[in-house]
């Protein structure tokens, strides 16, 4: 699933109502996926982290990788990228962004989805970040966002979660992020397994308005990631579903 998964996730939204608002991800991280999402790309360039780093160091640097992902599912085609990086090793501050792209390969307009997310982060306590900033995106265009974020990195295993605040229209709150594990197979290949969750709510109506929950299996060879790939969104407060199943590519650029 969380830069979130900076990644990705790293964050998305279709809701038919104005109130409608969607994750960080998309894979902020990505990815989020990205949300929103938002950082993503891990030991070997999944996840936006930097290689070879341990729970006791920063995730994030100016060196983390840019990864970007393509899914060719059954219904649509999805393309995802996420940024997560210090402006210098030695800030605290650092920067969030993260793209998301969905298209109906008959070009049905109502099936088409994009989200962009651009955040500025402020690491309070290792692995803690507050971050704000604002998300652009196909259905109900602009929203300023703030909320807090925390990373965790321990050998294989890394985890990005977010949780925060539209600051305009209805005020939705919206928790995401992802769990990957990623242990390696040989000097260059690695098992690549991950998951990415998101869920957004109406203040007004506290009615759900967003949610999803996206998979990936495959292998990693160096920077490059492949396999299958299943993303589940639900939209509105009826939770109307759209599935999407199919493989992907990721790559991971320094």
């Amino acid at each position: 699933m969380i830069l979130l998964f900076a990644s990705t996730a790293i964050a998305q939204d279709y809701s038919s109502s104005k109130g409608s608002s969607t994750a960080i991800a998309q894979n902020f991280n990505s990815s989020q996926e990205s949300s929103t999402v938002i950082a993503q790309d891990s030991k070997s360039g999944v996840n936006a982290t930097t290689p070879g780093m341990n729970s006791t160091t920063a995730i994030v640097s100016t060196a983390s990788p840019i990864p970007v992902e393509l899914f060719a599912g059954h219904s649509r085609f999805v393309i995802s990228f996420s940024i997560a990086r210090k402006f210098t090793d030695k800030t605290r501050f650092g920067f969030l962004a993260s793209s998301y792209m969905a298209v109906d390969y008959g070009n049905d307009k109502t099936n088409n989805e994009s989200m962009n997310v651009a955040l500025l982060s402020y690491e309070v306590l290792k692995g803690l970040n507050i971050v704000a900033g604002a998300a652009l995106h196909s259905a109900w265009g602009f929203r300023p966002f703030s909320g807090l974020q925390y990373q965790l990195w321990a050998g294989d295993f890394s985890a990005t979660a977010t949780s925060g605040f539209y600051l305009t229209e209805s005020h939705n709150f919206e928790t995401k992020g992802f769990i990957e594990y990623k242990p390696k197979l040989s000097e260059n290949w690695s098992l690549l397994t991950r998951a990415e969750g998101q869920y957004n709510i109406s203040m007004e109506t506290d009615r759900h308005d967003r949610s999803r929950i996206y998979a990936r299996l495959g292998l990693t060879f160096k920077t490059v990631g492949f396999g299958l790939a299943a993303n589940w969104d639900w939209y509105g407060p009826l939770k109307n579903s759209k599935e999407n199943f199919g493989i992907f590519v990721r790559k991971a650029f320094r």
